[in-house]
């Protein structure tokens, strides 16, 4: 089976064109039943295997896909990639980066009128972050093939399973009464959103976007040309964004109480007491696979323990003050890692 890192999830054919061609070494990979790639992206800090796949163009369809994908390759990262209509602010060709899913359908009829009970979900706050700091950056825009630069915008975006053609539309003006800081619209958001809300505490989720259209000006002539361009402005941000993505850093696979637990229960009978009281201690026999995840646990908490106790404790609590320091460190520094991989590595050696 193979490990993936990222999965892209894109609703349409030229979205999924636009991100496939950021990819090496492509190979199909069949998911219950839905075919799917998977390539190679080179990082800055790493290479990520990375699946893509088309979902269809529905809150549903979407929300199946990633529930499905989540449960069979259990990634780190979903991204959803492509095009959505502007509201305000966004031109067309500009990114909108979506910080919460709007579900502008949830409500309930009554005798006068529709009332909003709004279904709301957040994207990953720290990747929003990461994505300010890239649309920060000169020439982001590179590989988009544009000479202007689009804008990046950063707000919500609302989704729901009908198409909104107009600003005319009933629903339109139900979604600026309800909905007003709504940057974009498309049809996928809150099912992507709500599919994997479940999976909040392992899976880093984000919505990227590029405005392919304006209600009420839309240009049929040149439609086609004008989603190519969008999608590949969506393709071009996702990947640099990828690409200064630090997995250890953002990667959230077990709870940090959970981590601190499992690494000292399993580390601790392969560690030199003597050798860790003095200070010099930082290579437990662990086989090489996993060496460099034990170096970079280890520089997260040697500057942390108490030195003073640490020196003279007695061996049955070292494992205590081993945990206190090391559970005090990642709450600080909010630090997830991939504790499989260190267990596996320490059960190898």
């Amino acid at each position: 089976m193979h490990t993936v890192d990222v999965v892209i999830l894109t609703p349409i054919e030229l979205e999924y064109q636009a991100i496939r061609v950021y990819l090496e070494n492509l190979e199909l990979y069949p998911i219950l039943g839905r075919m799917c790639e998977i390539g190679t992206y080179r990082g800055k800090y790493q290479n990520y295997r990375v699946l893509i796949y088309q979902t269809g163009s529905t809150n549903t369809k979407i929300a199946l896909a990633a529930k499905d994908i989540a449960e069979q390759v259990n990634p780190s990262f979903i991204f959803t990639v492509g095009i959505a209509g502007g509201v305000k602010d966004a031109a067309i060709g500009d990114i909108v980066v979506a910080t919460k899913a709007y579900g502008y359908e949830s409500g309930k009829i009554t005798p006068n009128g529709n009332v909003s009970r709004p279904k709301v979900r957040h994207f990953d706050e720290e990747l929003v972050e990461l994505a300010r700091s890239v649309a920060r950056m000169p020439k982001w825009f590179k590989q988009a093939a544009s000479d202007v630069p689009p804008k990046v915008h950063f707000g919500p975006i609302a989704s729901g399973d009908k198409v909104i053609a107009s600003t005319d539309s009933p629903i339109y003006s139900f979604l600026k009464k309800h909905y007003n800081d709504t940057l974009a619209l498309e049809m996928e958001s809150i099912g992507f959103a709500e599919a994997m809300y479940r999976y909040r505490h392992s899976i880093r989720i984000m919505n990227i976007r590029a405005v392919s259209d304006l209600l009420d000006d839309k240009n049929k002539s040149d439609e086609a040309d004008i989603q190519l361009q969008a999608a590949t402005h969506a393709a071009a941000f996702a990947f640099e964004l990828l690409f200064h993505l630090d997995f250890d850093f953002y990667n959230l696979q077990l709870d940090n109480r959970v981590i601190v637990q499992e690494v000292i229960k399993q580390l601790f009978p392969l560690l030199n007491l003597q050798q860790l009281q003095a200070g010099e201690y930082s290579k437990p026999p662990l086989n090489r696979s996993i060496q460099s995840i034990w170096n970079y646990m280890w520089r997260r908490f040697r500057g942390k323990l108490e030195v003073e106790h640490f020196a003279t404790a007695a061996p049955e609590d070292l494992e205590i003050i081993l945990n206190k320091s090391l559970s005090r460190n990642l709450k600080k520094r909010r630090l997830k890692t991939n504790f499989e991989l260190l267990r596996t590595g320490i059960q190898a050696a």
